[in-house]
């Protein structure tokens, strides 16, 4: 009788630590849906900024001298890296990068009293 409360005691032991043919259950599906991204740049002066942002097919652009605020939007699959990089050419006051998505602030970066530049980074939409 004890070998048989044994045998069973080790069989239920055995089932609920996982041996056997467990399954796991499949990885999520990353959805690959368009969504909107805004990349956006704005300082405390108007005066140009050097900003580098990656474009639609996830490169990164030449840094341009632009006014502040400045603004680029474009609809890209879900998992695009998005990247805004804001220099304060001035030095004065601070500037702000933000990335947006579907129109909801996801990254917000503004530089301190020492540090020209701000940078926002998302890996993956």
């Amino acid at each position: 009788m004890q070998l048989v409360k044994n045998t069973v005691l080790l069989f239920i032991v055995a089932s609920v630590a996982g041996c056997g043919d467990a399954k796991k259950p499949p990885a999520a599906a990353v959805s690959r849906e368009p969504v909107k991204v805004t990349l956006r740049a704005v300082g405390a002066q108007t005066a140009a900024a050097a900003i580098t942002a990656s474009v639609p097919d996830g490169k990164l652009a030449t840094p341009q001298e632009r006014a502040l605020p400045w603004e680029a939007s474009f609809t890209v699959p879900r998992g695009t890296p998005a990247l805004v990089k804001v220099d304060n050419n001035s030095r004065e006051g601070s500037v702000k990068c933000q990335i947006l998505v579907d129109g909801r602030v996801v990254k917000e970066v503004e530089s301190g009293p020492n540090v020209i530049s701000a940078t926002c980074l998302v890996p993956a939409i």
